[in-house]
């Protein structure tokens, strides 16, 4: 564990659970392995993550770390969507979203900042100042890292783990 999956799984459940208004995620199942470089003995570099949430959506997160070390811009951190509308893909590294709309027939493309360690590095200090955060709060936080540990026990026992809150 500390690899891949919880590097990149806390980002982007956090990001699902914020899509998904707080949704409680009841499964996880994880596949992972430390064939691709960039972690020190025991640390998982690759990793497929299914998790399914009360109401019925499921999401595949793809939390391995695939970008080689000599890249110009770390990264490969992305979500798709699809849904009866239509369907959206986000790289988060990318600071945009792409996708398509059933409803107009046409692409989209959606610019959203510019910085976004900037943006979270604001959101901490307007939060210990005692302003507001547009981050998470503590029950999404205790969420997300409830499907990242479901996904390290999913891993340790090769089943589908019950999310543990």
């Amino acid at each position: 564990g500390g690899g891949a999956l919880i590097d990149h799984v806390v980002h982007l459940a956090d990001l699902m659970d914020l899509l998904l208004d707080g949704a409680v995620a009841t499964s996880v199942y994880a596949t992972a392995n430390d064939r691709l470089p960039g972690a020190g003995r025991g640390a998982e570099t690759a990793g497929l993550v299914s998790i399914g949430y009360a109401g019925g959506v499921s999401a595949t997160i793809d939390s391995s770390w695939s970008v080689p070390v000599t890249a110009p811009q770390w990264g490969g951190l992305t979500l798709k969507a699809i849904g009866n509308a239509g369907v959206a893909e986000m790289d988060a590294f990318n600071l945009r979203v792409d996708g398509f709309s059933e409803l107009t027939g046409r692409p989209l493309w959606l610019s959203y900042g510019h910085n976004l360690d900037a943006l979270m590095l604001d959101d901490f200090l307007s939060l210990v100042r005692g302003g507001p955060s547009a981050g998470a709060d503590g029950a999404g936080g205790l969420r997300t890292a409830a499907v990242a540990l479901a996904a390290l026990e999913s891993v340790r026992r090769g089943v589908a783990v019950p999310v543990e809150l």
